[in-house]
């Protein structure tokens, strides 16, 4: 027996419902108007768990594979368009399965477009992610391997796609590192010339973030070497083994 799921998004203001097919449907979704229906361009913004309180009987989330829920549960805004490719491609299942972030940098990059974004997922991922506009290295797999991240500060993809941009080639810079988490993205940002570096790596082991008045340390010590006329005092920065390290050459003169 078929289930399906109606989000009454006319309460919210909208002048249609949306219904959304279970999984042996495909998951195919539809806005719902007092005159007609309309198949769904793309996703629908919202997690699971926002919408499951309208299933009542819970039958419609009963036909979602468990493992593909969980997996996609860390990509609340994109939730529905990745099972909703899922559901529709083989090749999708193997992304979900593989490396989920690719599937979730297709919806962040076509949300409204679910033709096109099924059309990539049938992709080679190197081709998926040159199409995508983002290095397609496999320097760029190796680091999404790396990546343990829990999305729940809600830029995490941001991020991704920040390092992954062709022209820096940022993400040579992740090739020593055997893991990479919110810390190490974060630290790339706010320092990236710490990014690789024998400090970086330890700052990041340290899960050490620091607050704003602390880059003032690094650009003081920076000017300190200039002023002493000393060479590369950057890469005298970087090389320090520990942030504690790095306090102590701040308080005196660079070596």
């Amino acid at each position: 027996m078929t289930a399906l799921l109606t989000i009454p998004t006319r309460t919210l203001g909208f002048d249609y419902d949306i219904e959304i097919r279970d999984w042996s449907q495909k998951l195919l979704g539809f806005h719902v108007f007092e005159d007609g229906r309309r198949p769904l361009d793309g996703g629908i913004g919202l997690s699971l768990n926002l919408i499951e309180q309208f299933d009542v009987n819970g039958r419609w989330l009963e036909t979602l594979p468990a493992r593909y829920r969980e997996i996609t549960d860390n990509f609340p805004e994109y939730q529905y368009q990745m099972l909703w490719l899922a559901a529709n491609t083989y090749e999708a299942v193997q992304l979900l399965e593989l490396r989920p972030v690719i599937l979730a940098l297709i919806c962040m990059k076509y949300s409204v477009d679910n033709q096109k974004a099924l059309e990539l997922s049938r992709l080679g991922q190197k081709k998926i992610l040159a199409k995508l506009g983002l290095d397609s290295s496999k320097a760029t797999l190796k680091f999404i391997d790396k990546l343990e991240l829990h999305y729940n500060v809600g830029d995490e993809l941001d991020h991704i796609v920040r390092i992954l941009e062709p022209l820096q080639r940022r993400v040579l810079k992740f090739k020593h590192y055997s893991k990479v988490g919110y810390t190490a993205l974060r630290l790339d940002q706010v320092h990236p010339f710490l990014t690789g570096s024998r400090l970086g790596i330890a700052m990041v082991e340290e899960g050490r973030l620091n607050s704003p008045s602390k880059m003032a340390m690094f650009q003081d010590a920076i000017l300190l070497g200039q002023d002493l006329e000393i060479d590369d005092p950057l890469r005298s920065i970087t090389s320090q083994n520990s942030f504690a390290m790095f306090e102590q050459l701040h308080d005196r003169p660079l070596d």
